[in-house]
């Protein structure tokens, strides 16, 4: 019931939100990334250029998507515009837009049983 009670009361701040994700400086991505490399450059070898790549961020506060393809090692198959593709939100928030009618239904059921 106090999770209902506080969801209820939840406004949405979208320039907060915009704010949060700024701050991770794109470290956010980092899997999607990961996961772009692997498919041409092996899933090790991805984890370790990200992981670089992650490094240089928190020591230049530069953002992931400019930090990696300076990277000695960026393979130059990868194109600027699957990159940027990778730092795109969109997917993610139609995704979990796609979950939150089922989450809300259980969430009810779960209630009604425990009253």
């Amino acid at each position: 019931r106090e999770a209902l009670t506080l969801a209820r009361g939840l406004e949405i701040d979208r320039a907060r939100m915009r704010h949060n994700l700024d701050a991770t400086q794109g470290l956010i991505f980092a899997d999607a990334v990961a996961s772009l490399l692997a498919r041409s450059i092996g899933a090790d070898k991805a984890h370790h250029l990200v992981a670089q790549g992650a490094d240089r961020v928190r020591e230049t506060g530069q953002p992931l998507q400019v930090v990696l393809p300076s990277l000695p090692d960026w393979p130059p198959s990868v194109s600027a515009e699957q990159l940027a593709a990778c730092f795109d939100i969109t997917p993610a928030v139609k995704a979990a837009a796609h979950c939150v009618p089922d989450a809300v239904a259980r969430a009810q059921h779960c209630l009604a049983l425990c009253q």
